[in-house]
C-alpha cells in the first residue's frame, strides 16, 4: 500500500487475467454460500459470457473447476464466528 501504480506489476497476459477472474468469481460464489448447481445455474444466465457453444461451455467448465478446487479451502468459512 502507498506505492505508486506501475503497469509492470499488473497481470497483462490474457490467460493470467482470466485465471484471476475465475479465482475471484469462484471465491465470491463460495462466500455467498452457493452450491455448485446454483453457481452453474447463475453462470447459465450470462449468455454473452458463456454462449451456448463449445467455447462457452469450456469456459464455464473451467470456472466451475476453479470453484470445485476451492471447496476444501473455504469449507467452514461461513460457519466461523468472529
Amino acid at each position: 500500500m502507498g506505492e505508486p501504480w506501475e503497469a509492470s506489476k499488473g497481470a497483462s497476459d490474457p490467460a493470467e487475467r482470466q485465471q484471476l477472474r475465475d479465482e475471484i468469481d469462484g471465491l465470491v460464489a463460495h462466500l455467498y454460500g452457493l452450491s455448485r448447481p446454483d453457481f452453474e445455474h447463475i453462470l447459465g444466465t450470462f449468455p454473452l459470457v458463456f454462449p451456448d457453444s463449445e467455447e462457452g461451455q469450456d469456459r464455464k467448465e473451467q470456472l466451475l473447476g476453479v470453484y470445485d478446487g476451492m471447496a476444501g479451502t473455504v469449507e467452514g468459512w461461513s460457519a466461523q464466528k468472529p
